[in-house]
């Protein structure tokens, strides 16, 4: 069975490169300090870790960019808010984020570092490992594809103290999971989409019952897998970003609030996931094909303006109806052809699907 506690070696080691690469970015002029967050700082880092996370505090952000770009010359900028050059350091995938005392004053990510590395005891690491190494493989946990954050899970282990508890916790109800490190509201689960919720609280549940499991790396077959009875997307990933699931996700709720406002009998379902190469969007429809025309009807005091729109239409008693040609005949293709355009429009390329239909037929038969 792979193992999801780091060695005594690996622990040193991992210790070693941080306290490295600590060193080498406080040479650079300008710089304030150096701060390990994530994982590292915190003690709760899988086994085979391969990526870390260091804020560079500093004077100046443009100038250390340069410094560190010199230092580590095989990289690139990260998409977001905040300036984080992405490079590879001893064989780990290394986030240097390059930030002002102003801006990490503002920042959760070092504040949560420094709480949770006093408030965590050694038991409450390893179930916090046990956790991260469950949900991991069934593919629930981590920002990049919408599920539960390693901050959420060591917040929630400070309260129930062991991976059983929490799994209690989390397979009911959706709790409200306050930021410790917060003097204001902020919900830490707020951001698992309903349908990510089902799957992380359905894991939970099978959890209490069958609680030996093999520690993998969840995939997209796995993904696939679970939706064997759903339509599938595929897109080519084409760069390295954390967005792509929330892009994608926020994009196929849009298209599928506009094809039901075209269309009120229209609903559709879906959920997404993200690996370093695909995005899978699986989505189900209630209808996969409806009428040519439709009946529509309308108040009488409205009729005129209706008999204008609608030259066709005849008098039933006090309303008038009329027969209008649908928006949107076959749902499943139209969303296809829909969310194509609107994640081409983000700069992806077209999917593949497993929907028997040209790609090329437009959603609108108007």
């Amino acid at each position: 069975m792979k193992s999801f506690i780091p060695s005594v070696s690996e622990e040193k080691k991992v210790k070693a490169i941080v306290e490295l690469l600590r060193m080498k970015l406080s040479f650079i002029n300008g710089v304030e300090d150096v701060i390990d967050v994530g994982s590292t700082a915190k003690g709760t880092w899988l086994a085979g870790l391969s990526d870390i996370d260091i804020y560079v505090i500093t004077t100046d952000i443009a100038d250390t960019l340069r410094a560190i770009q010199t230092m580590f010359p095989r990289g690139h900028i990260k998409d977001g808010q905040l300036t984080i050059w992405n490079t590879e350091f001893r064989e780990y995938d290394t986030d240097l984020v390059i930030v002002t005392k102003d801006l990490v004053k503002r920042e959760d990510t070092t504040r949560h570092a420094r709480y949770f590395n006093r408030c965590l005891t050694n038991k409450m690491r390893n179930e916090i490992r046990l956790a991260k190494a469950y949900l991991k493989t069934r593919g629930v946990y981590g920002a990049e594809i919408g599920g539960i954050v390693g901050v959420a899970i060591e917040a929630i282990m400070l309260n129930t103290e062991t991976f059983v508890k929490m799994c209690q916790l989390l397979s009911g109800v959706r709790p409200y999971i306050q930021d410790p490190t917060m003097g204001t509201e902020r919900d830490l689960l707020a951001s698992i989409s309903s349908r990510t919720w089902d799957r992380l609280s359905k894991a939970c549940d099978h959890y209490l019952m069958f609680p030996d499991f093999e520690y993998k790396d969840y995939t997209v077959n796995d993904f696939i897998d679970e939706h064997d009875q759903t339509r599938m997307i595929l897109y080519e990933k084409t760069g390295d970003t954390a967005k792509d699931y929330q892009i994608t996700q926020s994009l196929a709720v849009k298209v599928a609030n506009e094809m039901r406002n075209l269309e009120d009998v229209i609903k559709i379902t879906s959920d997404v996931f993200v690996d370093k190469e695909w995005i899978v969007v699986c989505f189900n429809c209630n209808v996969t094909a409806l009428s040519r025309t439709k009946e529509v009807q309308c108040p009488e005091k409205y009729g005129k303006a209706f008999l204008k729109a609608h030259p066709n239409a005849h008098r039933i008693g006090n309303i008038y109806v009329a027969d209008v040609v649908r928006k949107i005949r076959y749902p499943e293709h139209a969303f296809l052809v829909w969310l194509n355009k609107e994640m081409r429009a983000k700069g992806y390329k077209n999917g593949w699907t497993t929907i028997n239909m040209d790609p090329t037929f437009s959603p609108t038969l108007v």
